[in-house]
This record gives structure tokens, sequence and C-alpha cells, in this order.
């Protein structure tokens, strides 16, 4: 149907909008993902961890305050 039911629409589009809210804060996102990636050879699991570490990069680097509940995941 779409993309033949491949994985990583989600993670892609999170990431950008990310990098258009703040290219450091997007940039830090995706090196974690790309880390744990590397480390655990599972994207699903790289895609979790940088999910949960998302709203804390966003408070240290001092990400626009109203963005933040954005990155925390229900």
């Amino acid at each position: 149907m779409y993309l033949k039911f491949k994985g990583g629409k989600g993670v892609a589009t999170t990431l950008g909008v990310y990098l258009a809210w703040d290219p450091t804060f997007g940039l830090l996102v995706l090196t974690t993902w790309l880390l744990t990636a590397k480390l655990f050879k599972v994207s699903s699991i790289s895609a979790l961890v940088a999910a949960l570490l998302a709203p804390f990069f966003a408070y240290f680097l001092g990400v626009n305050s109203a963005v933040i509940p954005f990155t925390i995941k229900a």
C-alpha cells in the first residue's frame, strides 16, 4: 500500500520535525539513533532509545519550552 509496509516512516517524520524545530536537537537525536543502531543492530530499539532521550535533550539544550511536551511519546 504505502511503501510496501516497510517501517521507518514514523521515525523519519519525527526526525524531520525535530530538525525543523532545532537543528542541533535534531542532530543529537539522530546521533543517538545512529549510535544505538550500530550497537544493537535493531532499528526499533534505536527509535525507542532516541524517543526516550529526546525530552531530556530538548530540556538541556534549551529548546523552546512549548516544544518539549511534543517530544514525549504516549
